[in-house]
């Protein structure tokens, strides 16, 4: 059956050449009072991805997407190749942009930036968790980068397309059952084409350095609609999820520039340990309280 085979394994190969390996330990910006919430319930906020910072985040990666495509097929001129990549171009729009609900936890490759805390650390005020990425986590999220250049988004799009269009003319001149590897190869392709739509984003926000845990749910198979909540931000509902931390080792905690060191770490230390975190370490944010030159020493606490 095609959908046992799910994605070319010639195609993961080459996509996964294309990241970056990425650090143990992840970090995640938030308030002091979220953080104790993270360590008590071991759950933390995944968000619609619809509803981020960035309103035209999903749009921009669509649009290269689909740009791309069009292009290939443009290339294809009136050939099978095209019309088959056709086929794939509508099953993407269908299925990842009209049936998918996906739902993001951001985090910064860098523990103790200024730009960061003051964007998503409360102006210093808040805390840093470091999660390590090689914890099992139950729901398997897509764990990625977010790829910021152009080029490179273009190259991973283009490089998708003609592996899986050298798979399905290799499957011809093989002789093989053309419908089943049509299909084989439309599935994989559209399944990267979903991941990448969701990890994509514009060149300013490449000072973010983002990391992502991407939950994907699909319209009639979502396991209890129940999962699916909603909180006020700024006076806009966003929808979340809960995505489950129960098994994930939470290496450090940094406390922020503008944050009380002394008063902080004791009451983060007494959660900490009351929730199973013993061997976790605190530490203080290397910034001054005006972001500007690294203090002089990191004090582990």
């Amino acid at each position: 059956m095609a959908n046992e085979r799910r994605v070319l394994p010639e195609a993961q190969r080459w996509f996964i050449a294309q990241q970056r390996w990425p650090n143990e330990v992840m970090y995640h910006y938030t308030s002091q009072s979220a953080a104790e919430n993270i360590i008590a319930t071991r759950r933390m906020r995944a968000t619609d991805l619809h509803m981020m910072n960035d309103p035209e985040e999903l749009r921009y990666s669509k649009e290269l997407i689909e740009d791309r495509l069009d292009l290939a097929m443009k290339e294809l001129g009136r050939t099978p190749e095209a019309l088959w990549l056709r086929t794939v171009h509508n099953g993407f729009q269908r299925i990842f942009i009209t049936l998918c609900s996906s739902f993001s936890i951001s985090f910064c490759e860098e523990p103790d930036t200024s730009s960061q805390w003051r964007d998503y650390g409360f102006e210093g005020t808040g805390v840093v968790l470091g999660w390590s990425i090689d914890s099992e986590y139950p729901e398997k999220p897509l764990q990625m980068w977010v790829t910021y250049e152009r080029a490179k988004q273009e190259a991973i799009v283009d490089g998708l397309i003609q592996l899986h269009l050298r798979h399905v003319r290799a499957a011809v001149v093989a002789g093989n059952d053309i419908a089943e590897e049509t299909s084989v190869a439309g599935l994989s392709l559209g399944i990267f084409l979903g991941i990448v739509l969701h990890n994509f984003k514009q060149p300013k926000w490449v000072s973010e350095k983002e990391f992502r845990y991407v939950y994907q749910f699909f319209e009639g198979y979502v396991p209890d609609v129940s999962i699916f909540k909603t909180r006020i931000t700024a006076g806009v509902e966003k929808r979340y999820i809960e995505a489950d931390f129960s098994r994930a080792e939470l290496r450090r905690v940094i406390i922020g520039p503008k944050n009380d060191v002394l008063a902080a770490s004791l009451r983060l230390r007494r959660v900490l340990d009351r929730n199973g975190f013993t061997a976790t370490k605190i530490f203080r944010s290397n910034l001054q309280s005006n972001f500007g030159n690294p203090a002089a020493h990191e004090l582990g606490l």
